[in-house]
């Protein structure tokens, strides 16, 4: 059965090493994994913004992931304009950007503002809306990827369980899989938004769709406006972007080989 057909999922309890965690995250990134829309690299993202909001069992509600998950698809979709799966001859689009056009119709009376600029009670209901959605695809897809290692979960009980030892690496590793996933992400944006670059996504778009009460350490840039946007380093040295708006270009030739940027990540933080 595919992975996003599975209406549940359990990881597996035992003894892993560093390299099979780091092994299960990398195929997300890989020709392995299937991805007709972007919604992987949107979940994996919303599973990082929320580690610190765990239970004591390190459960994660739906309602918490999906929250999370309209938040940046509102920004993408709506805000920025971003396909989020590539053109089809019925110029279908993806399910997200479905659901979120049909809440733009009902809510937005002017121009598209921020998602969490709008009262509760719209974010309420267009949070629900996409996970209804959205969770029919991705949570078993993303388990699937990451080789029964990272979470177990229930579509009817509307929860993920973290893997405890994939909690601590991914809490111990979180920079460097953020990087990742966002270049990926960007590359596959860049591939199904003709006109936009890898780094036009990455710099002037995807990075900008963050919390306000996000860390220095966990964003990694901040815009300034200068005259235009430019997007200025907090930490230079660890960076993949550099404080002339250009990506590292060393980076960005890792771009299909994850496995090969991950190891480059790791030699630039000394793990």
């Amino acid at each position: 059965m595919a992975g996003f057909d599975l209406k549940e999922g359990f990881y597996e309890d035992r003894e892993v090493s560093e390299d099979e965690l780091w092994d299960a995250v990398a195929c997300v990134f890989t020709s392995k994994s299937k991805n007709d829309a972007s919604y992987k690299f949107g979940f994996l993202k919303s599973i990082l913004d929320n580690l610190k909001y765990v239970d004591n069992d390190l459960v994660l509600s739906f309602d918490q992931l999906f929250t999370r998950f309209a938040e940046l698809y509102w920004n993408l979709i709506l805000e920025y304009n971003l396909r989020q799966k590539a053109i089809t001859k019925d110029n279908r689009k993806s399910a997200i950007e479905r659901v979120l056009l049909e809440a733009k119709d009902k809510y937005v009376t002017d121009d598209v503002r921020s998602f969490d600029s709008y009262p509760q009670s719209v974010r309420s209901d267009v949070s629900h809306q996409v996970k209804m959605k959205c969770k029919i695809y991705v949570v078993g897809a993303l388990f699937e990827d990451t080789k029964h290692l990272f979470y177990s979960f229930s579509k009817k009980g509307e929860w993920i369980k973290l893997n405890p030892r994939m909690y601590s690496f991914v809490c111990e590793r979180r920079d460097e899989i953020e990087k990742l996933n966002n270049y990926e992400w960007a590359h596959f944006l860049g591939k199904v938004n003709p006109g936009y670059s890898t780094n036009d996504i990455l710099t002037k778009y995807l990075l900008k769709t963050r919390r306000s009460q996000m860390n220095t350490t966990e964003m990694l840039i901040e815009a300034e406006e200068v005259g235009r946007n430019k997007i200025q380093l907090i930490e230079p040295n660890t960076s993949l972007v550099k404080d002339n708006d250009e990506i590292d270009e060393e980076a960005m030739t890792l771009l299909d080989d994850p496995v090969a940027l991950i190891k480059l990540l790791k030699k630039r933080r000394g793990i």
